[in-house]
């Protein structure tokens, strides 16, 4: 009987521990979120996303919602090898369902996302193979870059044609082998 007790006390700690623990983690001031995100922007900036994504991966816990931190996070784990990923794919939807032509780079309290979040997210389904979504990205992207360069328009355009012929090859592909198929 004090055996059981025992182990129904330590199970108890163990459980209020971890639940303290995870609780602990989740919070973060105002003032250390924003000093996070100060030297994870710079990071950014100069090219480490490597660095970065560790930082910005705290940050996107503690506020999932904070598009610019999820922006940021997302573009970073596209650069770098973790890229291919569900996780990027889920990062980049939450920043592009905060974006804002208004949004202002590097201010934590500008909790969007920049335009170009539809151009990485396009790039992020692109590489997991969901053409249409990648399509609908780039072109979401494209009906919010009015005032870009032409050079920019057409790759852009470009990209979009390059996956429609990708889906018909494999539209075409998967007919033959049924075809084939058929035919045995």
């Amino acid at each position: 009987m004090k055996t059981m007790k025992n182990i129904f006390s330590i199970a108890l700690l163990a459980v209020l521990s971890i639940t303290f623990t995870t609780t602990v983690k989740a919070q973060m001031s105002p003032y250390k979120f924003n000093q996070l995100f100060q030297q994870a922007f710079a990071l950014v900036v100069e090219g480490s996303h490597e660095e970065a994504m560790p930082i910005l991966e705290q940050l996107y816990l503690v506020d999932e919602n904070h598009g610019q931190v999820s922006y940021l996070y997302g573009v970073c784990r596209l650069k770098t090898e973790a890229g291919n990923s569900g996780l990027t794919l889920k990062v980049l939807q939450t920043a592009s369902r905060n974006f804002d032509y208004k949004h202002q780079y590097g201010r934590v309290d500008d909790r969007t996302a920049p335009v170009k979040v539809w151009f990485h997210l396009a790039e992020a389904n692109a590489s997991e193979n969901r053409i249409d979504k990648a399509i609908e990205s780039y072109r979401n992207y494209m009906s919010c870059i009015q005032m870009a360069s032409l050079n920019h328009k057409r790759m852009v355009k470009n990209r979009i044609e390059e996956l429609k012929q990708q889906k018909a090859a494999i539209a075409e592909e998967v007919g033959t082998g049924m075809l084939a198929n058929l035919q045995r």
